[in-house]
């Protein structure tokens, strides 16, 4: 072994030395007190401790499903449709993922709390002694969660949209694809059928025991269909038959 070598192992066994004793080491305290018998008979007598899990549960349930309800549909928004400023908008929706959840939550405050930004503005519009709203209990905390997580579901998901192959969107709903639904165009998802969406054999490529026909559709596309090599022959027409539907498409 080497003397770089030497180091290396000498830096990771302290760094993995370090984390145990400031990360494992107080999770395992923590655990082996909680898991005592004495410690797990007072929690199941005390009400506001089962108050606060239950608080716990619903306000984690809650922050997710508000957070997918923001994100994903804004993911869909900036992937699938053209406006002006679509680019500048969507990065400066996905800022929150750049920033450390404290800077963010202080940042939503400052702009929306009672002494924020916005509240000052809409106060001094319509003329309130008062600030128009309080960011008090579990609506407060919700919408803190919301923001600051709306951006991952934001991000894979418009990540997700942008594999899709769009130009498949067609040749599926040819194949009968039902409306909420996308047929999985791949060369193992097709087959030649006696109906079904109608082409042409432009090419054949053998590969072994079977061949890949690639089929141009009456709407100009071109899809791959993996069969027998003597299924078809090249400028032959034929029908292609969807084998199996699944929720979205998968790119090729």
């Amino acid at each position: 072994m080497t003397a770089r070598e030497r180091g290396r192992v000498l830096a990771a066994a302290a760094l993995t030395l370090l984390l145990a004793w400031l990360v494992l080491y107080p999770i395992l305290l923590v655990g082996v007190d909680a898991a005592h018998g004495d410690a797990i008979a007072a929690f199941a007598r005390r009400p506001g401790e089962w108050q606060a899990l239950w608080a716990s549960v619903w306000i984690s349930l809650a922050s997710v499903a508000l957070a997918a309800a923001i994100g994903i549909p804004l993911a869909f928004l900036f992937e699938w449709l053209e406006f002006p400023g679509r680019k500048t908008l969507g990065s400066l929706i996905a800022l929150p993922a750049v920033l450390p959840p404290f800077v963010g939550v202080i940042a939503f405050l400052f702009l929306y709390g009672e002494s924020g930004f916005v509240a000052r503005a809409v106060q001094q519009l319509l003329g309130l002694a008062e600030p128009p709203w309080r960011l008090q209990g579990a609506g407060a905390i919700l919408l803190v969660h919301a923001y600051s997580m709306y951006v991952y579901f934001y991000l894979f998901t418009r990540a997700g949209l942008a594999k899709l192959d769009a130009s498949m969107l067609a040749p599926a709903q040819a194949l009968g694809a039902a409306n909420g639904q996308v047929l999985v165009v791949r060369p193992e998802r097709l087959r030649f059928g006696a109906k079904g969406l109608g082409g042409v054999v432009r090419e054949r490529r053998y590969t072994g025991a079977a061949a890949f026909f690639q089929v141009e559709t009456e709407g100009g596309e071109r899809l791959e269909v993996l069969a027998a090599p003597d299924a078809a022959r090249v400028g032959e027409r034929v029908h292609l038959e969807a084998v199996k539907v699944l929720p979205f498409a998968e790119p090729r």
